[in-house]
């Protein structure tokens, strides 16, 4: 009957293990979307402005004041995109740090659930020497 309940423990422990790497993985990769989001919103700015400059400079401008609304605007877009990605990284690596805490935190715990039924089979062991002496 131990055997089955080694078993169900192990099985228990991976189940628990493998729902946590799921879940880690899951808000990892939605953050991850929402960064590329972003970055693919700065790309479009970076056009946006590029296309402001080109279609001054094809209109016969002189000069392009960077204090435009236009230009203001996109600009303080990529900024604001920038400091997004920069707090969902930020929250990666909490989620990262959250989890490995986690996983280290299981690891003692089964590893001192193993000594714990390491000990009562020999003390189950010994039972038995002693009785069939």
């Amino acid at each position: 009957m131990s055997f089955f309940n080694e078993a169900r423990d192990s099985i228990m422990k991976y189940s628990e293990k493998f729902v946590n790497k799921t879940e880690e993985y899951a808000k990892i990769g939605k953050l991850t979307m929402d960064i590329k989001k972003m970055e693919n919103s700065i790309e479009k700015a970076y056009t946006e402005l590029g296309k402001i400059v080109f279609e001054k400079i094809s209109l016969g401008a002189s000069e392009i004041k960077a204090n435009e609304d236009s230009i203001n605007r996109r600009v303080k877009d990529v900024h604001s995109y920038n400091n997004t990605i920069d707090e969902k990284r930020k929250e990666i690596e909490e989620i990262k740090k959250q989890y490995r805490e986690m996983d280290e935190e299981q690891s003692k715990q089964q590893t001192h659930s193993d000594k714990k039924s390491t000990s009562s089979v020999n003390e189950s062991a010994g039972e038995t020497d002693k009785t069939s002496k």
